[in-house]
């Protein structure tokens, strides 16, 4: 489904389809990124998730309002430093 802010989320198939994943998901530094490892939500508008900058893996959350979805990178978790 495509949002407003033009994010994409990918959701399995089948009777209980959940979030997998989410495309052009806008991330702090302006760019748009493919969100992957999409595991269990913390809450209802928020699941943890990481995207790949400069060949590394950034950890963090997904969350989403009305717009779409947008990534937020955990500052002291893995490689956090790579987005402000």
């Amino acid at each position: 489904m495509r949002y407003s802010n033009g994010s994409d989320s990918i959701v399995s198939r089948g009777l209980f389809s959940q979030l997998i994943g989410v495309a052009n998901c806008p991330c702090s530094d302006g760019k748009r990124r493919t969100v992957s490892r999409i595991g269990i939500p913390d809450t209802r508008f928020s699941a943890p998730g990481s995207v790949k900058v400069q060949g590394k893996t950034v950890t963090g959350f997904v969350s989403c309002d009305e717009d779409g979805y947008t990534f937020h990178a955990k500052q002291f978790g893995k490689n956090g430093n790579l987005l402000p």
